[in-house]
């Protein structure tokens, strides 16, 4: 008997357009907030991730920085010449070594 009267009552009590408008005001107001928490949720992996890749990127900048100045190192003119003059024997020829091939 209870029950009945309760479905009654709820019966009754969505019957009238306001409660029924309040009550869809009401489920979207759930719906968008569920919304909001998802989003921003989603805004603080987002963040974090971003965070990472910048750390990476700096890590990155820091060694090609480092391997640039490594190529400078190795491919100084000086350093190629003496290595070319100690351990292949080359050595820059005299004037009268040279041969001058012309194109005909």
């Amino acid at each position: 008997m209870k029950s009945d009267s309760l479905m009654t009552l709820c019966f009754s009590w969505f019957s009238k357009k306001e409660h029924l408008a309040v009550l869809f005001v009401a489920f979207f107001v759930f719906v968008s907030s569920m919304g909001v928490i998802n989003a921003s949720f989603l805004t603080r992996q987002k963040y974090a991730s971003l965070q990472k890749l910048q750390q990476k990127e700096d890590e990155l900048d820091s060694e090609y920085g480092r391997l640039l100045l490594e190529h400078s190192a190795w491919a100084n003119y000086i350093r190629v010449e003496k290595l070319a003059g100690d351990e292949l024997h080359m050595s820059v020829p005299l004037t009268e070594e040279m041969v001058i091939v012309q194109n005909n």
